[in-house]
């Protein structure tokens, strides 16, 4: 690779914009000379990413990484929006377009070409976000709930509420911005669903499943034995149900097994207690009538313990 390019691409941890490079006095041919090699990947015109960086990363961090190629290559008016904006932010994403890549700037009307979305930007306030610029969370958060399924939007929310990256207030003045009442609805229905309590997407994704059944379910509960604390549990199921989801990773870090014995101990006491423990992993996500069975059979077998 072109050493002055080499030297651009690291100095923006991966990303860059033709532009950039033109205005440093790399020749167009380096580029295409990257391209054509393998180390470079092209995003859409103009936007360019280390295909290495891209080749290692999780999908999310991916994604981010081109979103940033794609922010760069545009008018310094412009700024990510919708899941682009969250991306950048690190927050989780499920279930959104990937390949989409949502920016705002001084359009009048929506545009649409090859995966790259240009909203009016309006009176929208842009962010500095590392490099480039963005939408507020809260912003991005509202946008997502108008275009995307409910618990897409709901993920990212929970995420960002968790984190301090904006509160319920600024949200709420998303819906107190719209106009229409089918969309105020739908708006509404997204500020009742997040829980910025939940400290996973697996919890998110669980409590969802759970509420749309009807289900009553409360994120990070503490329980008791008198006054004595016993455990903080991911979700409580109605009064006697304990739901705890289990990542992948959750014990990888402690191989000899003293984790996994811990929590043993733990839930061995909340069954003491007359709690149900229903353990949750990435697969029974993928089947919710099969999760909800286990649960109603688990709330069953509370009410006769009761």
């Amino acid at each position: 690779m072109d050493l002055a390019l080499a030297h651009l691409l690291d100095a923006q941890h991966g990303a860059l914009a033709s532009t950039q490079a033109t205005r440093l006095g790399i020749h167009p041919r380096a580029i295409a000379a990257a391209v054509d090699s393998g180390e470079l990947l092209r995003v859409r015109r103009g936007a360019y990413v280390d295909a290495a960086v891209v080749a290692a990363a999780r999908p999310e961090a991916a994604y981010a990484l081109k979103v940033r190629a794609v922010v760069m290559s545009r008018p310094p008016n412009n700024g990510a929006s919708h899941h682009a904006a969250l991306a950048i932010r690190g927050l989780p994403l499920w279930q959104v377009n990937l390949n989409r890549f949502d920016v705002v700037g001084d359009v009048s009307m929506r545009t649409s070409e090859s995966g790259l979305m240009v909203h009016p930007r309006e009176e929208l306030t842009l962010a500095l976000v590392g490099d480039i610029h963005a939408v507020s969370v809260a912003v991005a958060l509202v946008q997502l709930a108008r275009t995307a399924p409910l618990p897409s939007a709901v993920v990212s929310a929970d995420a960002a509420l968790q984190r301090g990256l904006c509160t319920d207030e600024e949200l709420s003045d998303g819906l107190d911005a719209c106009s229409g009442n089918r969309l105020r609805r739908r708006l509404g229905r997204f500020l009742e669903s997040v829980d910025g309590a939940s400290e996973s997407v697996g919890e998110s994704r669980s409590r969802l499943i759970l509420s749309a059944a009807g289900l009553h379910v409360t994120s990070q509960v503490e329980i008791y034995d008198g006054t004595e604390f016993v455990a903080r549990v991911d979700l409580l199921v109605g009064a006697r149900v304990i739901l705890e989801f289990d990542g992948a990773l959750k014990y990888a870090d402690d191989p000899s097994g003293l984790s996994l014995f811990k929590e043993k101990l733990r839930e061995d006491r909340l069954r003491a207690l007359g709690f149900v423990v229903v353990r949750v992993s990435w697969a029974d996500l993928t089947n919710p009538a099969r999760l909800l069975a286990r649960v109603y059979a688990a709330l069953a077998a509370a009410e006769r313990s009761a």
